[in-house]
């Protein structure tokens, strides 16, 4: 198991390689926190996270996307699909349990790599064996608390347990992580940084896990997000690497490495064009 990209390595994601398999390939950055766009550090750092997504994807035969959101699902200027060549897809339905934004993503994604000689499935509620890989689906779960941000899919591969954009579990219908048979799960954690969000069931859920529990992506969006959830294990800790809290402190990047004005005023478009898409 490889975690490609994560907040605590310095992006909005989590992707991750197990063996041949990459499930959500992409990364994005918070286009305003504290009222700033990214900071070049983080540019930087996304930068760097595609490349290990894209080193991965060029020794993956399985892709798993469990739902289109653009920190899940490349939405075409992190890098060219057609790195998905002669893959196999396994994908959230993109007409089934699904909110408009997302299945507009989904067919601009699917148009876009629809000449290339790519096997997609639909992967909702279903087993896949693919050589010594058994993989087995979630039902569609809601994307947190909202049903507004719509559904995603958790899925587990052996003996480990990805659970997608749950948000901590909040609901009873997120128990179907906690029912699995699996050593290891990889959590996204709830989301601390949003204003007024006060922790319910995530705290406990987190912690009925019979396994190892890895717990990153939206928790780690807060500087103070393992006291908190009293968790040690992220995917920085996996790497062996020091955690990388960049969105968290991008007030203090500006402080410590102040930009020109010109950058403040530069839209997010504008900023990503200086350094993707990587080719």
């Amino acid at each position: 198991m490889e975690p490609l990209a994560s907040e605590t390595l310095g992006v909005r994601s989590m992707s991750v390689r197990i063996g041949s398999i990459v499930i959500d390939p992409s990364a994005s950055l918070a286009p305003r926190r504290y009222g700033l766009p990214p900071h070049p550090v983080e540019w930087e750092a996304l930068v760097d996270a595609v490349k290990r997504i894209v080193k991965a994807l060029e020794r993956a035969e399985v892709v798993v996307i469990t739902h289109y959101h653009r920190d899940h699902y490349n939405p075409g200027w992190l890098y060219d699909n057609s790195i998905l060549d002669g893959k196999t897809l396994l994908i959230k339905d993109y007409k089934k349990n699904i909110n408009v934004s997302q299945k507009i993503r989904a067919y601009k994604f699917l148009k876009e790599i629809k000449d290339l000689n790519v096997k997609v499935e639909i992967a909702d509620s279903r087993e896949f064996e693919l050589g010594d890989y058994k993989i087995t689906f979630s039902p569609p779960l809601p994307h947190g608390k909202d049903e507004k941000l719509g559904y995603v899919l958790a899925v587990q591969i052996n003996d480990i347990l990805y659970s997608s954009d749950v948000q901590g579990g909040p609901l009873k219908e997120h128990d179907w992580l906690l029912e699995r048979d699996a050593k290891v799960l990889l959590l996204d954690g709830p989301p601390l940084y949003l204003r007024g969000f006060e922790i319910g069931r995530e705290k406990e859920f987190i912690h009925s896990f019979k396994g190892e529990v890895v717990v990153d992506h939206h928790s780690a969006r807060s500087l103070d997000w393992r006291e908190r959830l009293e968790v040690s294990k992220a995917y920085n800790d996996l790497l062996g690497v020091e955690e990388k809290l960049l969105e968290a402190r991008r007030k203090e990047l500006y402080q410590e490495k102040p930009v020109e004005d010109s950058w403040l005023k530069m839209k997010f478009r504008e900023m990503r064009e200086l350094y993707l898409p990587l080719k």
